[in-house]
């Protein structure tokens, strides 16, 4: 039988974080969908644009402290958060928060190395 970890204090304060910041992306969408409905279009440019800059937050402490390894050349490197995330998209957050950090989620994105130039998938690292 396979020995399960426990999540970190950090990590469970990370995914309670993660998961307050979806709840409230989806009320904002929530009510943009019934001012768009109702056509006052101011209340849905604003509640549209709370909802981009909860989602740039998020991506930002998503991806905060994640090094990534060169598959050529072995060079750790740190890289954009949007990069990372517009090569993985949404689904690789959302695989990565299904496994609940058992360690059965291997992650890769496709980067450009800065040491190498090489465009390459490589592992990720977290400090």
């Amino acid at each position: 039988m396979a020995k399960k970890r426990k999540l970190s204090k950090k990590r469970k304060i990370e995914l309670s974080i993660f998961i307050i910041l979806i709840v409230l992306i989806g009320i904002c969408f929530g009510v943009s969908v019934m001012y768009g409905v109702s056509q006052d279009w101011i209340g849905f440019a604003i509640c549209f644009s709370v909802e981009i800059v909860i989602s740039a937050i998020e991506i930002q402490l998503y991806y905060h402290g994640t090094v990534y390894e060169c598959p050529h050349c072995s060079q750790k490197f740190k890289a954009n958060p949007y990069k990372v995330f517009f090569t993985n998209g949404i689904f690789g957050i959302i695989l990565g928060f299904m496994s609940f950090g058992d360690g059965s989620d291997s992650k890769y994105a496709k980067l450009k190395c800065p040491n190498c130039k090489k465009k390459d998938w490589c592992k990720t690292h977290n400090d």
